[in-house]
């Protein structure tokens, strides 16, 4: 019987058909294979946080200060960038600056405490950058619990507790986030914050808000988000676009002693800085928590030399004024005995301060909080 020369042509486009699927599929699982030994790769040369801009220049800033890499004290966080590593504690001999407890198994520089506000305490929240960390101190020198000291000494009334909520690096974009975190989770009475010495600083010429609304635009493709090789392709990229003349980010040693004009884009630019503020006061204020202000001095202020970060101390003001918030003024503190007080910051630090830096400090900020807490005696040293 003769095949009709309809089904002969039905059968010849089956026939082609199925080599063609067949290529399709090979091609497919050649191009996943392929994708797949980058995906490797870019992982056998590169850690997240070597990835993540943020993250990484941290790590360099610390390694510049002299300190172990960042990796040791840090994991990233996909809200703050980094967050301290809970449960970490350095050793003394390999680390002079960086020491001791570090994080507590909370991740928070500070004694183990109970989550739920304990009955009869009056809790106290510092959120801020290093200087509320202590850097160049031991835990029990940073002005946070100096504080504590000073107010459970000189009170009648309930028992106070401090908890230092302080990350170094932090700007005040950070302590925004981490504010929406914390006030839920601990339900403090009163917020310390301490903002405005990194605030200024460039690093990818990408500002905190900037960089956070690209990491929430790959959040709705998880596997590019995931992805180390798109993650690297993308910081090769923006290095390119933004003609990065120091990728290694040697800019630390100039910016750090002052040598640079601050022409750059900030990680926080001035009005976004306030902004901040007021959000952290605005959230404060619908938990029912009360809040105060730092303005943190540097070293070159006390010798009369303007400094770049006058921006941001002018913006803290302006936000205590505009909303009734409690000002800790620590340059004026400092202002009182300039030549002495001078000799309390780090070597080679215009923002660090010593154990006796931190103790007027702690007074500084508890003459200002001490009505809100009933402090009825005067505070000591």
């Amino acid at each position: 019987m003769t095949e009709s020369p309809q089904s002969a042509e039905s059968m010849q486009r089956r026939n082609s058909f199925l080599p063609f699927r067949r290529k399709l599929c090979y091609a497919a699982f050649v191009c996943a294979t392929v994708l797949l030994a980058i995906e490797a790769a870019a992982r056998l040369v590169s850690s997240d946080a070597e990835v993540q801009t943020r993250f990484a220049q941290i790590e360099q800033v610390l390694i510049h200060l002299g300190s172990d890499p960042g990796e040791i004290m840090f994991e990233a966080d996909p809200e703050r960038f980094w967050r301290l590593k809970p449960s970490l504690q350095l050793s003394t001999k390999t680390d002079k600056r960086w020491s001791g407890m570090i994080a507590n198994s909370r991740g928070f520089r500070n004694r183990e405490f109970s989550l739920k506000k304990p009955a009869g305490t009056y809790r106290i929240v510092c959120i801020g950058d290093s200087t509320t960390f202590g850097f160049g101190v031991d835990c029990d020198e940073a002005w946070p619990h100096r504080l504590e000291g000073l107010l459970n000494a000189s009170s009648s009334g309930s028992r106070i507790e401090v908890i230092n909520a302080g990350v170094p690096g932090y700007t005040s974009y950070q302590g925004l986030q981490y504010a929406k975190q914390l006030l839920p989770a601990l339900q403090p009475d009163l917020v310390v914050v301490t903002f405005g010495n990194n605030d200024g600083w460039c690093w990818d010429n990408h500002t905190d808000r900037e960089f956070a609304r690209s990491r929430r635009d790959r959040a709705g493709v998880p596997l590019l988000r995931s992805s180390r090789a798109m993650q690297l392709g993308t910081l090769w990229y923006q290095n390119r676009l933004k003609n990065s003349s120091r990728p290694d980010h040697r800019w630390a040693d100039d910016v750090w002693s002052y040598r640079t004009e601050p022409d750059w884009t900030p990680r926080v630019p001035v009005n976004e800085f306030a902004e901040n503020l007021s959000e952290i006061a605005l959230l404060c204020h619908r938990a029912g928590t009360k809040i105060a202000l730092v303005q943190w001095p540097d070293r070159i202020q006390l010798g009369g030399t303007p400094t770049p970060r006058q921006h941001y101390l002018d913006a803290i003001e302006r936000v205590c004024a505009d909303q009734a918030i409690p000002r800790a003024n620590v340059v004026t503190a400092f202002m009182v005995r300039p030549s002495e007080t001078r000799a309390m910051y780090l070597p080679d630090d215009n923002i660090h301060v010593d154990a006796a830096g931190n103790r007027i400090v702690a007074r500084a900020v508890a003459n200002v909080i001490g009505n809100a807490i009933q402090v009825t005696q005067p505070l000591g040293n």
